[in-house]
């Protein structure tokens, strides 16, 4: 129902929940995959879910990657506060404030505050962590859920393969980071993170209110975490199996379906997909007496989704 959102002084207002849990996508689409539902106050009355996607770059370094994810999310929680026409006090309430970073590989304008903030978190004297935020009171009054797609949970390092998070449960816990071991001395290195110290507001006279306490005892500054488990890798490979189709071959029993497949290639690495045939052949009969075009694709399982191919891809047909 309409009301004004949560401020951490008020009472908490009536808003409608979902009846079941969101359905998600076990395939990987050609972009990745952003689930964002959340709670909007707004006269509507309507759950707002959004979908982003990051773009299917090549990120040479992590700080360009947290520049998409960033925005990306971002212009997520925008659109779902315009199309629930929230109440202004929602785009009022703090927000994170990344540090002044200038390594990014492209000329571009980082944003100066955001709702979500991904950085890297120094974990232990040598390995960092990806850890996600965002500032507690936004969360309490619009009750956000980030669902991330398979690949992209196992390349931050979220949680083991096979294992899915789902929507991800933050916690006020925060850890300590631990102590940088650096190469050289850091009075005269310049900063090569991404990274947020504190949430800004935007309603507060002071620029320091780090001591104002919320209705439950904590400071307004807190944000809710979730920090991953193991170390970023986003070269890290999460397909198992690559499975070659053609549209000009006789079909192959799988289970009780009959498909085109030509070939059923395993992976062989966790960092890179690599396979040897070791001069094994495979026949198989052209149901075609004429062949103008041939069609092949990729998947990951026998009913999914083409994958998507940074570089070009050289396949060779035999006949014989």
């Amino acid at each position: 129902m309409p009301g004004d959102p949560f401020d951490g002084k008020k009472d908490t207002p009536i808003f409608r929940t979902l009846p079941r849990a969101l359905p998600w996508n076990r395939w990987n689409p050609t972009a990745m995959e952003i689930r964002i539902p959340g709670k909007a106050p707004a006269t509507s009355n309507e759950w707002q879910i959004s979908k982003c996607y990051l773009p299917c770059n090549f990120y040479a370094q992590f700080a360009d990657f947290q520049l998409a994810f960033v925005n990306c999310v971002h212009e997520a929680i925008e659109k779902m506060l315009e199309a629930g026409n929230a109440h202004s006090t929602v785009r009022n309430l703090r927000k994170i404030a990344p540090n002044d970073f200038t390594g990014f590989s492209d000329k571009v304008t980082p944003p100066k505050a955001v709702w979500v903030f991904l950085q890297e978190f120094q974990w232990s004297h040598w390995t960092t962590v990806s850890c996600i935020r965002v500032p507690k009171l936004f969360r309490n009054a619009t009750e956000l859920q980030i669902i991330l797609p398979p690949i992209m949970e196992q390349q931050l390092g979220l949680i083991q393969q096979p294992r899915r998070l789902g929507a991800i449960p933050f916690t006020l816990r925060e850890q300590p980071a631990a102590e940088r071991v650096w190469d050289i001395d850091p009075r005269h290195k310049k900063p090569d993170r991404w990274t947020a110290d504190r949430p800004v507001a935007f309603l507060s006279y002071f620029n320091d209110d780090r001591w104002n306490l919320d209705a439950e005892g904590d400071s307004v500054q807190a944000t809710f975490n979730f920090y991953g488990i193991n170390e970023i890798d986003l070269n890290r490979n999460v397909v198992n199996s690559l499975w070659i189709f053609c549209d000009i071959i006789d079909g192959s029993f799988v289970s009780n379906v009959q498909i085109p497949l030509l070939q059923l290639v395993p992976t062989m690495q966790e960092t890179g997909v690599s396979f040897e045939r070791f001069g094994m052949i495979h026949r198989k009969r052209i149901n075609k007496s004429r062949v103008d075009a041939i069609k092949i694709w990729i998947t990951e399982t026998f009913d999914g989704k083409p994958l998507y191919f940074r570089e070009p891809v050289t396949i060779s047909l035999e006949y014989v």
